[in-house]
């Protein structure tokens, strides 16, 4: 039986009162459920890392989310009230633990209050938290020892994506865990009577969201590609009839048909969030999703209004009512520009002074006519047109960003709508202009229009992306929704056929576009890492393109992923028909495959400290540098300088008192002494640790993005300088230090 409540604020919902006992008693069992778990991990560091980043076990983890559950289910709250000191202590912790539970108390099991709703069973729940703590070990593992070795990274990525969910709330875990203790300072470490950070933990944890992100764009990008392809095909014969004068269908159903109805098609902006997603990685799809289906509720309500005004009435409809369901019912009464002009409004009009919040994004920018007299508003749209009712209504303030076309920026949809995410939520900038380039804005404007019933053709016109609503509208959203007639687009782009002016291009066509603007910047700025999700995301939705292919090659060259290179030059080789081409393409990939084992050398090449004691320093030590006066910390180091012959002129290493013939150290330079993050390869006479360096005190860590890339954990208290501990695939490389 399931009890009842009348707490309307109740969450998770109320459960059976059995269940709720034995949910409740069954922590005390989950120090067993978490020994048997980590038995069947290869590693028994595991969980001993787990302490090291926290203090609690994650039994005593999952007893805090279910507590706190207990102050939210009102059925589970009266049964703790019963006799047993177990009930007693355990609804003493609940109230205690409540005022100030955050995601922090579900880490380990993602077991927060509202997910507990479902899970109707002990068996359900039992299941659900082993399933947990499983992936919790696993992406543990995968951070700890996996990651850092190039050839184990395609495996543990296959893994994650047996199940993606799990997998990224469990890297999610580690993740925040390991940051919350790097953000401490060495003095509130000391507090807390740590002395090891784990900054692996943090770098690789980054790296694996990072993985597995890409590889759930790639598959969502093929599924976009597909799904449009296959819903397009059994709709084109519908408006091909209707152009050629076939059918009885008006071109406007044709194309509210083809463009929103079909779920590729409504939600067109999937490609663009899965590629945000991986650019940025705190980014969850689901709130721009949620973002948009606000704005087209808010789209809705405008047209009612305008279709009411239309008729004399004196309309202010309550949002979502009818939201998509009765397009026919209004659409007819309104002309494109009618729909345009509310469409614009929503998406060009000013923000409000004060910003808002999405949860309150209605209320805040809500529409509603100005006079409660119908013939009124009627005799002023017809005399003022639509700007007597779209003028004083508030929007998103989306602008094309002409000074700074090519910022990156311009490109992702979370920056585009302004999203960004708080504590208390998910909010819209406040000051900041939304800017965004031709093809962003064309995605957020249809998304908005499909979802509202308004069909929105995207025009992929040559150098300048368009949308276009009926027959002869087509806006230029980069200027501000600035209406063009087919003429006027004709003049304007190098379309020779008036039928592409007709015809919305594919999301698949609208993905590889957007993917190509940000391949041409980041390749200008020589931006490998983010170059290369760009085209492996573009080369999804065209795996032929052989641009791309040779493009991607290169890159996976730079960035030492040989593998893939081959594999793309074996894949444009076969698709190339001249002969030439496919001689220069073979000498190429035997170059890569002669850099291949060259680098697979260099990472199982041991090195050993020589006996002379000439070398001086250790892998790990925080040091200064004698002449440009920075710290850094050692990664690795050679016996004598083995850069090429123009980085020794530049460095005028020749010029040194010792020259060439001395030990040289790679040092990665702490980003509060040089802005950016530099690698140097540093004279070994121009060296000072940083523990003899008594003219200037100790500053702690190192703040470089790659010093989790070498080492494992940082200490606290470490010994001549030794503050770093490198991780397994160095301490190969330097056994020594």
């Amino acid at each position: 039986m399931v009890a009842t409540s009348t707490d309307t604020s109740c969450r998770p919902q109320s459960l059976p009162n059995d269940v709720l006992l034995h949910i409740f008693s069954y922590v005390v069992d989950l120090r067993s459920v978490v020994s048997q778990v980590k038995q069947e991990r290869s590693r028994e560091a595991s969980l001993d890392l787990y302490c090291a980043l926290r203090e609690e076990p994650p039994w005593l983890s999952a007893g805090k989310a279910l507590a706190c559950c207990a102050c939210v289910c009102r059925s589970w709250r009266d049964a703790l009230k019963g006799d047993g000191v177990q009930r007693s202590v355990a609804w003493a912790l609940a109230c205690r633990l409540h005022s100030c539970f955050t995601e922090d108390a579900g880490f380990v099991t993602g077991l927060a209050p509202d997910r507990c709703a479902g899970l109707e069973t002990e068996t359900a729940y039992r299941n659900e938290f082993r399933d947990r703590v499983w992936w919790y070990f696993t992406a543990l593992e995968a951070i700890s020892n996996s990651l850092c070795w190039p050839n184990k990274v395609d495996g543990v990525v296959a893994q994650f994506c047996a199940n993606p969910a799990h997998a990224e709330s469990a890297i999610r875990a580690v993740k925040a865990q390991a940051d919350a203790v790097n953000c401490m300072s060495e003095e509130v470490l000391a507090d807390f009577g740590l002395t090891t950070v784990p900054v692996g933990a943090a770098y690789w944890g980054k790296r694996a969201l990072y993985y597995l992100r890409l590889k759930r764009a790639e598959a969502a990008f093929a599924r976009f590609t597909e799904d449009g392809e296959r819903e397009r095909e059994a709709l084109h014969r519908e408006l091909d009839a209707v152009q050629g004068g076939a059918g009885d269908l008006p071109f406007w159903k044709a194309m509210h048909r083809q463009v929103c109805l079909p779920a590729s098609e409504r939600h067109i902006e999937q490609g663009a969030t899965a590629l945000a997603s991986v650019q940025e990685l705190q980014l969850a799809g689901v709130l721009v999703t949620e973002s948009l289906d606000l704005l087209s509720l808010e789209l809705d309500r405008r047209l009612r209004i305008m279709a009411a005004a239309k008729r004399g009435e004196a309309l202010d409809p309550e949002a979502g009512k009818g939201y998509r369901e009765s397009i026919s019912d209004y659409k007819e009464e309104l002309t494109d520009e009618e729909q345009i002009a509310c469409l614009n409004s929503v998406m060009f009009n000013e923000k409000p002074t004060n910003g808002y919040a999405m949860k309150t994004l209605l209320d805040d920018i809500r529409a509603s006519a100005y006079s409660r007299d119908g013939p009124a508003l009627q005799r002023d749209l017809s005399e003022k047109g639509t700007d007597c009712l779209c003028e004083g209504w508030r929007g998103l303030g989306l602008r094309g960003n002409d000074l700074n076309y090519y910022d990156p920026r311009n490109s992702r949809i979370d920056c585009v709508l302004g999203l960004i995410t708080e504590r208390d939520g998910v909010f819209l900038r406040k000051d900041d202009v939304n800017y965004g380039n031709p093809i962003l804005l064309a995605i957020v404007y249809a998304a908005v229009g499909r979802r509202a019933g308004v069909p929105v053709r995207m025009v992929n016109a040559p150098m300048h992306f368009m949308v276009a609503v009926g027959e002869d509208c087509f806006i230029d959203v980069f200027l501000g929704g600035k209406v063009l007639s087919g003429a006027d687009m004709m003049a304007r782009i190098r379309f020779t056929e008036d039928r592409h002016l007709r015809s919305s291009a594919k999301p698949s066509e609208v993905n590889r576009r957007l993917c190509y603007n940000l391949i041409a910047f980041f390749h200008r700025e020589s931006d490998y890492e983010n170059e290369l999700p760009c085209l492996r995301l573009a080369l999804t939705c065209k795996p032929n393109d052989m641009e791309m292919l040779l493009r991607q090659a290169n890159v996976d060259a730079i960035m030492d992923n040989y593998d893939r290179a081959i594999d793309s030059l074996a894949r444009a080789e076969s698709l190339s028909a001249n002969t030439e081409a496919q001689g220069a393409i073979r000498r190429v990939t035997q170059h890569f495959r002669y850099a291949k084992a060259s680098y697979l050398k260099q990472l199982s090449q041991t090195r050993l400290r020589p006996a002379d004691g000439s070398l001086l320093f250790y892998v790990g030590q925080i040091i200064w540098h004698k002449r440009y006066n920075y710290r850094g910390v050692i990664t690795g180091w050679d016996l004598k300088c083995e850069a090429d012959v123009e980085c020794i002129r530049q460095m005028g290493v020749d010029k040194l008192p010792r020259g060439r013939d001395q030990p040289f150290y790679k040092v990665l330079v702490c980003c509060r002494d040089r802005p950016s993050a530099q690698c140097t390869y540093v004279a070994q006479e121009n060296i000072l640790v940083e523990a003899d360096a008594s003219r200037q005190p100790r500053l702690g860590q190192i703040t470089h993005p790659e010093v989790g890339k070498h080492f494992e954990s940082y200490k606290t208290r470490g010994v001549g300088g030794r503050h770093y501990f490198p991780n397994d695939m160095v301490r190969i490389l330097y056994p020594e230090g």
